[in-house]
């Protein structure tokens, strides 16, 4: 395993971590790659593979894969906490003004909407579609039924503070 700094674009180096074989790359038409697969095996996790623009996050995101990596995390525990990262990583960025914690900010950003989940994004598209299209009941039931759910609980719950 080398641990020499890559320097030109088109440079790549393999590190293995537990069960996960990281590539990095500098591609040729600029930032940085990270790829992961599982270790001795053509299995790619594309969940945890990125092309970043800036380095500070693609050292954060290879950190964050390197540690759950070596501690044995699943590969969802691993995007759940590269995903805890970043939004902490944003906060702290955020609270600097100037143009490079600006640059930052977006692509901080641009990578937690890629770490959204597809299912996640299902269940919204879903929603949004049952809001939209209300001759759809069942969806307009669910979300009415589910709704009460949350009032009637909350409703107890502040019965139970009130005595």
């Amino acid at each position: 395993m080398s641990n020499a700094v890559i320097s030109a674009p088109g440079e790549a180096q393999r590190r293995t971590y537990g069960n996960y074989e990281v590539i990095l790359n500098l591609p040729v038409d600029g930032g940085f790659s990270i790829g992961v697969r599982a270790a001795g095996s053509p299995h790619r996790y594309d969940e945890l593979s990125f092309v970043i623009a800036d380095v500070d996050t693609a050292n954060l995101v290879h950190r964050v894969i390197r540690d759950g990596a070596v501690n044995g995390v699943s590969p969802e525990g691993i995007r759940e906490a590269l995903d805890e990262a970043l939004r902490q990583e944003l906060f702290i960025v955020q609270v600097r003004h100037d143009s490079e914690s600006r640059s930052r900010v977006e692509h901080i950003n641009a990578l937690l909407d890629r770490l959204e989940s597809p299912a996640d994004t299902a269940k919204v598209a879903e929603l949004v579609d049952s809001l939209r299209h209300p001759n759809r009941p069942r969806n307009f039931r669910e979300l009415r039924d589910a709704h009460a759910a949350g009032l009637a609980a909350d409703r107890d719950a502040r019965r139970q503070v009130a005595r």
